[in-house]
């Protein structure tokens, strides 16, 4: 009798995750070398590198080990979550974006400029309208100062505010229209492709300034469309939640489709990795300074406990039949470039194609 019912709960177990498919046991067969992430993201048009925070060490140290290997996969641009105009300047030393501006994330584009051909670098950021103003103004300007002079005055409703560009939001609606209109005035009147994309971020960037950036994820997944259709398989580096693959919400409110959502309505094969960390700190800004961030104790379900089964730092792919555990939503800690560290309830596996594991995350080196 003992051996028939031994065998009967055999027999009924789910086949999906069986009883024995524990995070020890699961988890070293099924982590995976920089070679064979690269291999796994080879149909993708866009494939993004995102990372829980802004600051730490780890996650940037593995994009010097995976860009280099996707660029010997094709990959010929890299975009940042970074704003358009100064990255198109080759200015990565921008206050509000001062997490890419340290020694991990200069190397790399190092880097890859140094290359024969370089890699492309760019910036896909809407956030700051007035410097993509100015930069198409300088470009035009050299080839036909009577229609820079005309574009100029079409901006002027924005230039008008250069010293306070947030106070665009206070316009009345009406106003706003006008201004509006002017605006997208100008890219009809553009015959060039970099042009063109150039007076798009500066609408973008309108409508960011009027609504409070609740177009940024949409604004930057269409700039990585753009960059793809333009320059071939594109890669992106920048923060889990904008490059995940389902929307988000960092303070309990309405979730906000993310920019790897935008690529894929957009229907370019996609392919998202994110990143997590068990423990240890991270740079980021508070206050008006810089400090070493530490990582709270996790949630009892935290993601980053079942992964530390699995060794110090690994890839681990999230497509095909997955445990239980793994399959289920869990807590993850992030933290954007200023703030309180969030613990987020998220389905990873729906989020991401794959996962970057780091046991302790130490502080990125600022310049």
């Amino acid at each position: 009798m003992l051996t028939a019912l031994l065998l009967a709960a055999i027999l009924i177990r789910p086949s999906r995750a069986g009883w024995f498919e524990t995070p020890a046991r699961w988890l070293p067969s099924h982590a995976v070398s920089a070679d064979t992430l690269v291999a796994l993201a080879r149909d993708a048009r866009v494939i993004a590198l995102a990372d829980a925070t802004h600051g730490t060490h780890e996650f940037f140290a593995s994009k010097q080990e995976l860009v280099p290997k996707f660029a010997a996969a094709g990959v010929q641009t890299i975009a940042f979550e970074a704003p358009y105009a100064e990255w198109e300047r080759g200015n990565y030393d921008v206050a509000d974006y001062y997490f890419w501006h340290n020694e991990e994330a200069l190397a790399l584009i190092a880097w890859a400029r140094a290359q024969n051909p370089p890699l492309r670098i760019i910036g896909i950021d809407c956030a700051h309208p007035i410097e993509a103003i100015d930069l198409l103004l300088e470009r035009v300007r050299a080839i036909d100062a009577s229609l820079a002079a005309g574009l100029e005055r079409r901006y002027g409703c924005l230039l008008d505010d250069r010293d306070h560009p947030n106070s665009y939001s206070g316009l009345s609606a009406a106003d706003r229209e006008v201004c509006r209109t002017s605006i997208w005035s100008v890219r009809p009147l553009l015959h060039d492709a970099e042009l063109e994309h150039n007076a798009r971020v500066i609408e973008q960037g309108e409508e960011a300034l009027y609504t409070g950036l609740r177009n940024r994820d949409g604004a930057m997944g269409e700039n990585l469309v753009w960059a793809s259709q333009q320059y071939g398989r594109t890669l992106v580096l920048g923060h889990n939640e904008h490059f995940g693959k389902t929307p988000y919400s960092l303070f309990g409110g309405e979730p906000a489709a993310s920019a790897g959502m935008a690529v894929m309505q957009a229907q370019v094969p996609y392919f998202a990795a994110g990143s997590v960390a068990l423990q240890g700190s991270f740079v980021t800004y508070d206050e008006g300074r810089f400090i070493d961030e530490p990582f709270p104790q996790p949630a009892a379900d935290d993601i980053a406990i079942a992964l530390r089964e699995g060794g110090s730092s690994y890839y681990l792919p999230l497509r095909g039949v997955l445990p239980a555990w793994l399959a289920m939503s869990h807590h993850i800690r992030i933290a954007g470039s200023s703030g309180p560290v969030l613990s987020l309830k998220e389905d990873l596996a729906a989020k991401f194609d794959a996962l970057l594991y780091v046991e302790t995350s130490t502080p990125a080196q600022l310049r």
